[in-house]
């Protein structure tokens, strides 16, 4: 399945500890592991294309293959949310991706 990104991000999670001296407050912050993910948000702003979609055929494609795909613009979504009102926008996020082994990363706060 195709996937278009435009305005995504490619967030990071830390995996680690953090300790704190009871004496002087000093927080201690350790990651030793490094996680991503990719989030991306469908708002369906705009007048860009959303393929080509056929019922019938229950497929897309990037150009109509016959008579029963019919092409979709963002502004089809909007109007059929307006006039039914259902349909959200849509919140995608990828499989969280483990980094590579890292060597563990300290941070010292007062």
């Amino acid at each position: 399945m195709g996937a278009c990104l435009a305005n995504h991000t490619i967030r990071v999670l830390s995996e680690g500890s953090v300790e704190v001296d009871k004496q002087t407050g000093l927080r201690r912050i350790t990651i030793n592991k490094t996680f991503t993910y990719v989030d991306d948000r469908f708002q369906f702003e705009g007048y860009d294309t959303l393929l080509s979609w056929s019922k019938a055929e229950l497929d897309f494609s990037p150009l109509p293959l016959n008579t029963s795909y019919k092409v979709l613009f963002n502004s089809d979504f909007r109007e059929f949310r307006d006039r039914y009102n259902i349909g959200q926008d849509f919140w995608v996020l990828s499989k969280i991706h483990y980094c590579k082994e890292i060597e563990p990363i300290v941070i010292e706060l007062s």
